[in-house]
C-alpha cells in the first residue's frame, strides 16, 4: 500500500484464503487427484501380483519339479500348457460321463475305452481313420474316446485299427443319444470289462455282449448238489453241477458272480478243514484281476480232485474196516453151517445186499465166497494135518453136505 501523504509503500499480511480462496479448492482437488491416482496404482500392482505374478510363480515351481532338461524354458512351458489342455479335456470326458451335457457334442455319439496309456498313439489312429469330431483323453481305465456322428460299423472298425496297431483290447458301445446314455454305455464297458476273464482272446469286447445277457439267480439246492457230490467222492459229478452253475453265473453282474464264486470257495475251505486238508491259499481278489476263466476252472478243479481223492480214500479205509469187521466174523464162526451173509447182515443192522456190495468193492468177492473160501482153507489145514475123514472135516469147517463139500473144494482148489 502507499501513504498518499508521504508516497512511502508499505506493506500488510492476508491468509491466503482471504486473498486466493481458490488456491484452496485447487490444492484440495490436487490432493484428491493424487491419491486417486496413487490408489489406482495401488490396486494394479495387486492385480498384477495375483493375476501375473502368482501364475507365473506356479509356472515356475512347476518347471523347477521338472529339473534338469535339455529342453528350453519356452519348451517346457509348452508341455505345461499341454497337460493343462489334457487336463481340462479329460474334465470334459469326466464330466460327460457322469451325465452332464456338454454344448461341444452332438449326437449321436459313441463311447471307447483302449486299455492303454498311450492317448497320443489312440489319438493319432483316431484322427487318420475318421473324420468326426472325436475327444481322445487319459482317464482311470486307460484311455477314452467319444465319437460324434460315426455309425457302430465305423466304431467296431476303429476299435479293430486301435487293437491291431497297439495291441489293446478294445471296449465300443453302440450310438448313443445324450449324455445320460453315454454315462450308461460307460457303467456298462466297466462292468464288461470286470467280466473279461469270459472272453479269453478276443480283444474286441462290444457293449452288446453285457446288455443281452440275462441274470439268472443262483439258489441254493445249486450249490447243495455240488458239495454232495463231493462229500460223496464223485469227482465227475461234482464237475457237472459245476458246470450248470457257471453256465449261470456267467450271464450275471460281476458283483453277483464274485460273490457265488467266493461262496464256493468259502464252503470248499470248510470242507477241506474237516477232512483234516490244508486249503490252499484263495486271494479275495482273485476275480479283480482274472485275465483268463480257465485259472478258475483248474483252481477250482483241483480243489474238487483233492476232496474227491480224500473222500475216497477214507470210503476205502471205512470199506476196509467193515470188510475185516466181517472177515473176523468169519473166521470166528466158520464152523457153523448156519453161517451165511444173511446172518451176518442181520448181526450188524444191515441190509444184506448192501453189505455184500460193499464188501465186495473192498475186497472183490462176495461174503458168500468168502465164508467158503474160510472154510476150505481150514479144511486143507485139518487135511494136512490130520487123520480125520473127509466127512467129519467137512461137517467141523461147517458144510453138513459132504457132496456139496467136494464141489466147493474142487471149484476152489482144483
Amino acid at each position: 500500500y502507499r501513504l498518499n501523504s508521504l508516497g512511502w509503500y508499505y506493506l500488510r499480511f492476508f491468509n491466503t484464503e482471504t486473498i486466493l480462496p481458490g488456491m484452496t479448492k485447487m490444492r484440495n482437488s490436487f490432493l484428491g487427484v493424487l491419491i486417486m491416482v496413487l490408489a489406482f496404482l495401488a490396486m494394479g500392482a495387486i492385480y498384477t501380483l495375483f493375476a501375473l505374478y502368482m501364475p507365473m510363480k506356479k509356472v515356475h515351481q512347476a518347471l523347477l519339479r521338472l529339473g534338469n532338461s535339455n529342453d528350453t524354458v519356452v519348451q517346457q512351458v509348452d508341455r505345461l500348457l499341454e497337460s493343462k489342455q489334457e487336463q481340462h479335456l479329460t474334465e470334459r470326458i469326466q464330466s460327460l460321463l457322469q451325465g452332464v451335457e456338454d454344448p461341444s457334442i452332438f449326437y449321436p455319439s459313441s463311447l471307447i475305452l483302449v486299455n492303454t496309456n498311450n492317448k497320443e498313439a489312440v489319438r493319432q489312429i483316431v484322427e487318420s481313420s475318421l473324420a468326426e469330431q472325436s475327444l481322445v483323453a487319459k482317464s482311470d481305465f486307460g484311455t477314452t474316446i467319444v465319437i460324434c456322428g460315426s455309425t457302430e460299423e465305423e466304431v467296431f472298425e476303429l476299435c479293430c485299427t486301435i487293437t491291431h496297431t497297439l495291441g489293446s483290447r478294445c471296449l465300443y458301445g453302440s450310438p448313443k443319444d445324450s449324455a445320460l446314455e453315454l454315462a450308461e454305455s460307460y457303467r456298462n464297458l466297466l462292468e464288461l470289462w470286470k467280466l473279461r476273464f469270459l472272453y479269453v482272446g478276443q480283444q474286441v469286447l462290444a457293449e452288446s455282449l453285457f446288455t443281452k445277457s440275462t441274470s439268472v439267480a443262483i439258489q441254493t439246492p445249486d450249490t447243495d448238489q455240488l458239495f454232495a457230490s463231493l462229500k460223496a467222492g464223485q469227482l465227475e459229478e461234482a464237475r457237472a453241477h459245476w458246470k450248470i452253475i457257471f453256465d449261470k453265473i456267467r450271464y450275471q453282474r460281476f458283483n453277483d458272480f464274485r460273490f457265488t464264486v467266493r461262496y464256493i470257495f468259502k464252503r470248499l475251505t470248510t470242507l477241506q478243514t474237516e477232512l483234516g486238508l490244508e486249503p490252499p491259499p484263495y486271494s479275495p481278489g482273485l476275480l479283480d484281476d482274472l485275465e483268463d476263466v480257465q485259472d478258475l476252472h483248474e483252481a477250482l478243479d483241483n480243489i474238487f480232485v483233492q476232496i474227491t481223492t480224500e473222500q475216497d480214500n477214507r470210503r476205502k479205509k471205512n470199506l476196509d474196516q467193515l470188510a475185516a469187521r466181517i472177515t473176523e466174523r468169519i473166521n470166528a464162526g466158520f464152523w457153523d453151517d448156519a453161517l451165511s451173509a444173511q446172518h451176518i447182515a442181520d448181526e450188524m443192522g444191515m441190509n444184506a445186499t448192501y453189505l455184500g456190495r460193499l464188501f465186495r468193492e473192498s475186497t472183490g468177492m462176495s461174503i458168500s465166497e468168502a465164508i467158503k473160501r474160510t472154510r476150505i482153507e481150514n479144511a486143507k489145514i485139518l487135511l494136512r494135518n490130520t487123520s480125520k475123514p473127509i466127512k467129519d472135516i467137512a461137517t467141523k469147517v461147517g458144510f453138513a453136505n459132504t457132496k456139496y463139500f467136494f464141489v466147493v473144494f474142487k471149484e476152489l482148489v482144483g
